[in-house]
């Protein structure tokens, strides 16, 4: 009660609150103080006991209110894909900030691939113009053009960086870099070697 007292969490406070004077370890005394600026503070007769059931009855009937974001269109199209994991991965990836971000529009699905395009009614068919393959952005990463030359060459490298045949390594890798390895400087040679792939072949 003494130190509710000392961090003026039973007054009316400033509007939006000063979270800063509350010890950061006390994140939760943080989030009392930001609850309390739209509750009724505590009243001349009113107990600290009943005080409390008020501020946790009130939060309660708003919890329900609150809706979760909603999933993006990639975790909608493949649910059984560990996002989280991808996500961290393009993020330590030791690349410039604009590789990473044509790798997220890969891993998004929304480069102007003919399939994509023929999907939302803006091409007339879902072919490749150049080999009159599915136009889709696998295709267009390690198939089409010299991408089949440049996709066993990158399969090649990162064998040899993980000693094991290059036949193990799936195209899919670069659609959803979802796994782990060790040591932690070959993890991100790995993740480094799959974007520049992703941003050489995306400008062609």
């Amino acid at each position: 009660m003494e130190w509710l007292r000392a961090w003026d969490l039973l007054n009316p406070n400033t509007n939006p609150p000063n979270r800063d004077r509350l010890p950061a370890s006390m994140d939760y005394l943080r989030l009392l103080a930001m609850d309390c600026n739209y509750i009724a503070q505590l009243g001349q007769t009113e107990s600290i006991k009943a005080y409390n059931r008020r501020i946790y009855n009130t939060i309660h009937a708003l919890l329900p209110l609150t809706k979760e974001p909603p999933d993006m269109r990639i975790s909608r199209l493949w649910p059984d894909t560990h996002w989280a994991t991808v996500w961290k991965n393009v993020q330590a990836t030791p690349v410039p900030e604009t590789t990473k971000v044509i790798w997220y529009r890969v891993l998004h699905d929304i480069l102007p691939t003919n399939e994509r395009l023929y999907n939302i009614r803006l091409a007339p068919n879902d072919r490749c113009l150049h080999c009159d393959r599915k136009d889709t952005i696998l295709h267009r990463l390690t198939n089409c053009g010299d991408g089949e030359i440049v996709w066993d060459w990158t399969r090649q490298k990162i064998a040899a960086m993980l000693q094991t045949d290059q036949r193990r390594i799936p195209p899919e890798c670069l659609l959803g870099p979802k796994f782990r390895l060790w040591p932690p400087h070959r993890h991100r040679a790995v993740l480094s070697v799959l974007a520049q792939l992703v941003l050489y072949r995306a400008q062609q």
